[in-house]
């Protein structure tokens, strides 16, 4: 099954849960950035992402180059802003079709309250069938045995 990745990451964690991923599964990623990036320390930091993440902006980013058509699965990895996802990945929701696609959704938080997030996510990409979910609690700077584990069990979902 032809998989591909496609996640936003402003500090780190998002993209080495992708990264971890794919090690596991053969698949493509495709890392959204935005054309005005987000604030990335300091108050700004929360102020301007979660806003963003409220207002339900869709932010202009740069090409990404894919075609979901040529995939089977996508993969949507995605940084817990204001109980939300990252704005980023609602522009690519918004450019793709995804009907039909298997989809699978990961989110990176500090508090693991990821709930709401995955029905928001759902919410946006409501003709694609959720196979599997996945949160992890800061992956990068805290490698546990918590987050090792949902990895293992997030891969088995997906028959890797």
């Amino acid at each position: 099954m032809k998989t591909l990745i496609v996640y936003y990451s402003m500090d780190g964690n998002t993209k080495y849960a992708a990264e971890r991923i794919k090690e596991k599964i053969d698949a493509d990623l495709c890392e959204l950035v935005p054309v005005k990036p987000y604030a990335n320390h300091g108050p700004a930091k929360y102020l301007d992402g979660g806003r963003s993440a409220l207002h339900k902006d869709a932010p202009e980013i740069y090409p990404t180059n894919v075609s979901t058509a040529d995939y089977d699965r996508v993969i949507f990895a995605t940084p817990l802003w204001a109980a939300t996802f990252a704005p980023p990945l609602r522009t690519f929701f918004k450019a793709h079709n995804l009907n039909g696609k298997k989809i699978a959704l990961v989110v990176c938080s500090i508090t693991g309250n990821d709930a709401k997030c995955f029905e928001a996510m759902k919410n946006e990409i409501p003709a694609a069938e959720v196979e599997a979910t996945l949160s992890l609690k800061n992956p990068k700077t805290k490698r546990t045995e918590a987050n090792e584990a949902a990895l293992f069990a997030f891969l088995k979902k997906l028959g890797a």
